[in-house]
């Protein structure tokens, strides 16, 4: 078999991390499991050299949330009289089934797929991060009336930007999971749907695909364990104070029984059925995520269960989560 490893190291590190992912995957291809995993170690390993920071303020953040976010607190939130529409929220691990949700949702002839936007994190935390000199979410308690008011519209004009006339608008960024408890503050109207896939096979697709600095666990079998946890823990929090806020899905789930699992999620954002949600492939929208042409075939089972033929590669992933995967539903 022709040796498909080129001369890379005059690139720099994440050029020589896409050309590993890409030799990686013509060996995926040809079936040489061996090869496969060779280039996609070499690919994250280059990553690792650019890996930015996540844990510690993360972390933090956390144990914030669960002390600041309570059921009275969260009570205490928006009116929906400020309602301009209904933002459906889409969250979970990356490459857990979101984006084939999201267009299945915008296969209806009242919502709009937005995709991914920053939104929420700029306006939620940064922005007030600066306005009270706390760090998130330590300055909710201090949060007026007003000031709420003024989120939930800055948050609505940036989004109806986007499809003015729709009623129904997904936001698709999947960490926004981190950040429910001021959703429900702020939008309380909101809908929120937590898409999960089998840990293994998230975290196989995580590690077969590039992923920005920014998002180091991601690359990092050592590292994604904590972040899994740390998802975990955030979504049983928002399950305890603002219980029936978010629905959860199974990726399985849905691909098995895609028309009744799509008809519970059209009822929980409040719409009526339409047929042309199981159609959803031929839905035609941008798509800019590393699932766009994945969405554009029928509903597929080929890659459930796939990280069994990799179980001695993701072994320090799966070693790191396996007390947490029943309660998770696996």
């Amino acid at each position: 078999m022709l040796d498909l490893v080129p001369m890379v190291n005059d690139f720099a590190a994440i050029e020589q991390a896409h050309l590993e992912f890409a030799i990686a995957t013509v060996y995926q291809k040809q079936g040489n499991k061996e090869k496969f995993v060779e280039h996609l170690d070499r690919a994250n390993a280059h990553l690792k050299k650019e890996a930015k920071p996540w844990r510690e303020a993360n972390q933090i953040a956390l144990d914030l949330s669960k002390e600041v976010f309570t059921e009275e607190i969260i009570k205490a939130g928006n009116s929906s009289k400020a309602k301009k529409f209904t933002a459906i929220f889409i969250v979970g691990l990356p490459r857990s089934g979101s984006t084939m949700l999201e267009q299945i949702l915008a296969s209806h002839s009242k919502v709009f797929g937005a995709d991914e936007t920053p939104f929420i994190r700029r306006l939620f935390v940064e922005d007030m991060t600066r306005h009270f000199g706390k760090i998130y979410p330590k300055f909710v308690p201090e949060m007026s009336a007003e000031e709420k008011l003024g989120l939930a519209e800055s948050y609505q004009n940036r989004v109806q930007a986007l499809s003015p006339k729709s009623p129904f608008i997904i936001d698709k960024m999947v960490g926004n999971s981190f950040l429910i408890g001021m959703i429900k503050l702020i939008l309380p109207w909101a809908k929120v749907i937590h898409i999960k896939r089998h840990p293994a096979d998230t975290a196989l697709s995580m590690y077969s695909n590039y992923f920005a600095p920014a998002i180091s666990y991601a690359n990092n079998l050592e590292e994604l364990p904590k972040y899994f946890r740390m998802h975990v823990e955030y979504m049983d929090l928002w399950d305890k104070v603002c219980p029936g806020f978010v629905h959860h899905v199974r990726y399985e789930d849905l691909v098995a029984n895609l028309e009744e699992e799509s008809k519970k999620i059209i009822e929980f954002c409040g719409l009526e059925w339409e047929e042309a949600c199981l159609d959803f492939h031929q839905t035609e929208r941008t798509v800019m995520t590393l699932s766009a042409g994945q969405v554009r075939s029928k509903v597929y089972t080929s890659s459930i269960g796939k990280w069994k033929d990799y179980k001695e590669t993701l072994k320090p992933f799966t070693d790191g989560v396996k007390d947490l995967l029943k309660g998770y539903g696996y």
